[in-house]
C-alpha cells in the first residue's frame, strides 16, 4: 500500500511486483523531472522549510526549523509531515528525551544532487508562443 501511494504521489506507473516497483522508484528518485515534479507540489512553506533543511548541510532539528521560521513546533510538524510523505527528507527521532524540537530531519542526498540551490517556488516555466 505504501509502494502504491509512493508511486501515485511521484506520478509514476505501478508495476505487478514488489521488487521491480521499488526499483521503479529508486530510478525515478535520480530523475530531475520527476523531483521538479514533485517539488511544484509543495507550498510555499514547505519549500521554505525544505530549502533550508538542504541549504544547512542536509539535516535540521525540529526546534531549528521552528526558530528559522518562526513558527510553532506543531504547525511545522504538519508541514514536515508533507515532506516526509514525498520522501524528500526522512526523519531520526531523538529517544533520549521526550521533547520533539531535538528530532532531526535529514534530506536524501540523491534527491538534492537535482534541486536547485535558490529558495524560490518551484514553479514550472511554461513559455507560449503569441506569434501563431
Amino acid at each position: 500500500t505504501d509502494l502504491k501511494r509512493l508511486t501515485k504521489t511521484w506520478e509514476v506507473g505501478f508495476l505487478r511486483d514488489k521488487e521491480s516497483n521499488a526499483l521503479l522508484l529508486y530510478e525515478t528518485f535520480q530523475k530531475s523531472f520527476y523531483v521538479k515534479g514533485v517539488l511544484e507540489k509543495l507550498s510555499s512553506l514547505q519549500s521554505f522549510i525544505y530549502t533550508h533543511i538542504v541549504n544547512n548541510d542536509c539535516v535540521l532539528t525540529l526546534g531549528e526549523i521552528s526558530r528559522k521560521t518562526k513558527i510553532s513546533p506543531n504547525n511545522v510538524e504538519l508541514e514536515l509531515k508533507t515532506l516526509l510523505n514525498y520522501h524528500l527528507i526522512y526523519q531520526r527521532k531523538d529517544r533520549e528525551r521526550l521533547t520533539i524540537s531535538l528530532d532531526r530531519y535529514y534530506a536524501y542526498r540523491e534527491i538534492v544532487k537535482l534541486v536547485p540551490q535558490k529558495r524560490k517556488k518551484y514553479r514550472l516555466r511554461l513559455c507560449v508562443d503569441t506569434t501563431a
